[in-house]
């Protein structure tokens, strides 16, 4: 189905960087299954390893998806990053199909609720963790980014 002509540039970035989150997900879990053997980026452990302490032996991610705070609610924080942007992203479309302005305050809110939780994420790597995911330092930066697009939509 074609995107209607009304469908401004501002609506279809959302979507775009709603969708990217939906791949940067993804990518996280494909690397934590594999252990991140790699890095956070599967490129190598040196790139991306952002240890505040000594010189870390393992990856940053692995650090940070393994550890005490990888669940909420008994979820994987990465199901639920995969939740928030696939939830996202079928918002954003079905505001761009059919106009409701109630899909575009629900898509605002859960921008909202998305960067408060990634928010008290960061906290977490940065106070209690110690170390940081290249990963979810990224994703954070994409919530912040749909967050500001959403305020610049409204």
């Amino acid at each position: 189905m074609a995107l209607p002509v009304q469908t401004s540039l501002l609506r279809r970035i959302i979507v775009g960087v709603a969708l990217l989150g939906v791949l940067l997900v993804t990518h996280l879990w494909l690397q934590s299954l594999n252990g991140f053997a790699n890095g956070c980026s599967g490129l190598a452990p040196q790139i991306d390893s952002f240890d505040i302490t000594a010189a870390p032996t393992e990856s940053g991610c692995a650090t940070v998806t393994s550890g005490p705070f990888a669940n909420f609610l008994g979820v994987s924080n990465i199901l639920w990053g995969f939740l928030f942007y696939g939830l996202l992203s079928v918002l954003r479309l079905a505001y761009t199909a059919t106009a409701n302005d109630r899909l575009r305050l629900a898509s605002f809110g859960l921008a909202g609720i998305g960067l408060g939780y990634s928010g008290y994420l960061v906290y977490l790597q940065a106070v209690v963790i110690k170390s940081f995911c290249a990963l979810c330092m990224t994703s954070a930066a994409l919530v912040t980014t749909l967050l500001i697009l959403h305020v610049l939509e409204h």
